[in-house]
């Protein structure tokens, strides 16, 4: 199996398919903050495999949906905030934190 990591998923796909038409390919979508969007970042079957045709009937690509965006507050239509500016969004687990009057 050829290493397709970092590849554009379209080329990734044609890549696998030039060795094995037969081969059908999953594709899930991760925030990777190293790997752009669109890339492949993971796959199911390691590099350097040996397989014949159609032994391997599928393999799983994880594609970047790039950086994960950071939380933003934004206003509602009526120009009122959507939560006061002292509330914080912590980290990569999205808890919010509110403070207690």
């Amino acid at each position: 199996m050829p290493d397709v990591t970092g590849k554009i998923l379209e080329k990734a796909k044609k890549k696998i398919h030039a060795l094995d038409p037969s081969i059908q390919i999953n594709v899930s979508y991760a925030y990777d903050k190293n790997v752009g969007k669109g890339k492949v970042v993971g796959q199911s079957i390691a590099k350097g495999v040996y397989f014949t045709k159609k032994q391997i009937p599928s393999i799983s690509l994880t594609v970047s949906k790039g950086k994960k965006p950071s939380a933003t507050v934004r206003p509602k239509p009526d120009g009122q905030e959507a939560a006061p500016p002292d509330y914080k969004v912590n980290g990569d687990d999205d808890l919010v934190t509110i403070p207690l009057e």
